[in-house]
């Protein structure tokens, strides 16, 4: 088994401007209490996450509208993409990969930014990041497409510097265009360079089922293959 998540903490990089993740220590052995235990402050789109279609989609299910099983997926798909500061991902990117599109359910993608910079410059992973172009849209949602997922090694699918393109490709990919499909996206994801094919036989999303929420940190399990 593999993690495709990071550790969720204080150390977290938080994307622009969003409030970072803190843990407050509420009850402590060591000052006299029975237990250990933690306050934590965070928003929900903090570190490895799932944004459902409830998060740009009014009408769109919410994290506790949906089931586990819809968490889980049995053809995973690598793709490295390779993307420097502010770089779009685009169709032409996709474009040429959407036979296999067909026979996958879930998307990863590898543009290598968070293995350069996600520790040694987290300032820059969350203010330069790549991101999505909306025009992959067409390609990741097309008749032929079986896909129901993307995991990506980005602090979100819009990049700080191109925002509204980001805004756009959100809303296509969520459902919220009319759209009769959507997918689950899964941001800041941990697909180092050994990765291999081979490690993902299959993926386990595990959210937290925060009530009616839009979004939810989670962890992301790969078994590989046998």
């Amino acid at each position: 088994m593999r993690l495709l998540s990071y550790p969720f903490g204080p150390s977290t990089p938080p994307f622009l401007e969003n409030p970072p993740i803190g843990f407050r220590q509420v009850s402590s052995i060591k000052d006299g209490d029975v237990a250990n235990w933690f306050e934590i402050k965070t928003i929900n789109h903090n570190g490895t996450h799932v944004d459902v279609p409830y998060h740009y989609w009014e009408e769109g299910p919410s994290l506790t509208d949906l089931s586990i099983d819809d968490f889980l997926f049995e053809h995973p798909l690598l793709l490295d993409v390779p993307k420097a500061d502010g770089e779009l991902i685009t169709k032409d990117d996709l474009a040429p990969h959407s036979a296999e599109f067909g026979q996958s359910d879930l998307l990863l993608i590898r543009t290598g930014y968070a293995e350069l910079y996600r520790s040694s410059e987290p300032k820059r992973y969350g203010t330069k990041a790549p991101g999505f172009h909306p025009n992959t849209a067409d390609v990741l949602l097309s008749p032929d497409s079986k896909l129901r997922g993307i995991v990506m090694d980005i602090p979100s699918a819009s990049s700080p510097l191109h925002l509204d393109l980001g805004n756009d490709f959100h809303r296509g990919v969520l459902g919220a265009t009319g759209k009769k499909r959507y997918l689950f996206l899964v941001e800041d994801g941990k697909l180092d360079a050994n990765l291999e094919p081979s490690d993902l036989w299959r993926v386990f999303v595990v959210p937290l089922f925060w009530e009616k929420l839009d979004a939810s940190p989670c962890t992301v399990i790969a078994e590989p293959c046998k």
